[in-house]
């Protein structure tokens, strides 16, 4: 979504699932850009490499400028308008650098001076105030070296936090191993890394995220990616609220560094000093 926002002047509708593709209705979106075939799908679709190609870039230009040529689609702001969300996530990385303990408390007070000024709507405010990866992947929410005897067992183990806590339900986590086993083990994003979930009617109930680092690496069946040694879980209660937290989870865990860093951590508070650390990497870039 970012790689393509930067590139194209259009709205992405919403984010989903290979297998809630399906779902979709004609005239709900153009088109879907995807990074694996889709089964029953009933709009037109591209297939793209994950990390999107110049061959990427070329097919969804073209398939833009057929529809460009039919209907106005809608611009997006420039790079250098400065924006509630823009100017907040400057923000924050430099606030909990300089005042760390006090840092969620203020950020909430400066959030309502924000948006205020910008005179934003209730659903811009929702994006605005979306959760960091940090805020959800706490010390409370991360566990180290927990011992699993196969990748289910890791999705439950990874999804106990969250059970315990009410995040979800107990038939959140069956949905979750009956979607591996009827989609294969996309959930597996990065080499020795996965992201197991659910759709939003299989009980959930927050947005919450569960960080385990296995004792012993499991094999998912996903071919060179296996085994894996972090698995993450995470519940959402619509499509958007996870987004940033999401896509800064996946850019960390893409880095070897964060990884190998991730592996020495001793304790769950040295966990969540490292993932703080790397996502203000992000933010800054």
């Amino acid at each position: 979504m970012e790689r393509l926002k930067k590139h194209f002047n259009f709205q992405i509708v919403d984010i989903v699932s290979s297998h809630e593709a399906r779902n979709i209705q004609a005239g709900q979106a153009d088109f879907l850009i995807s990074t694996v075939k889709l089964k029953e799908c009933k709009l037109d679709y591209i297939v793209v490499s994950p990390l999107l190609s110049d061959e990427d870039y070329i097919r969804v230009g073209k398939k833009i400028d057929s529809l460009r040529n039919r209907r106005n689609l809608p611009s997006r702001m420039g790079e250098k308008d400065i924006t509630a969300k823009g100017l907040l996530d400057r923000l924050n990385p430099v606030i909990y650098d300089i005042v760390p303990q006090q840092a969620p408390v203020l950020l909430q007070e400066i959030k309502k001076v924000v948006i205020q000024y910008f005179h934003q709507s209730k659903q811009d405010e929702e994006k605005t105030t979306a959760p960091y990866l940090h805020n959800l992947l706490t010390v409370e929410m991360i566990r180290l070296d927990i011992a699993c005897e196969d990748w289910k067992d890791s999705i439950v183990k990874s999804a106990q936090q969250l059970l315990d806590k009410g995040y979800i339900e107990q038939r959140y986590i069956d949905a979750m191993i009956t979607n591996i086993e009827e989609n294969g083990p996309y959930i597996v994003l990065s080499k020795g890394f996965a992201v197991p979930h659910a759709g939003l009617q299989d009980g959930c109930n927050k947005v919450g995220m569960s960080l385990i680092r296995l004792k012993h690496p499991v094999p998912f069946g996903a071919d060179d990616l296996d085994p894996v040694e972090f698995v993450c879980c995470f519940s959402t209660i619509d499509h958007q609220t996870h987004l940033k937290a999401f896509f800064h989870l996946v850019n960390i865990f893409n880095k070897e560094e964060f990884k190998l860093k991730l592996r020495t951590c001793q304790t769950s508070e040295q966990a969540a000093q490292l993932i703080q650390q790397f996502e203000f990497t992000i933010q800054q870039d």
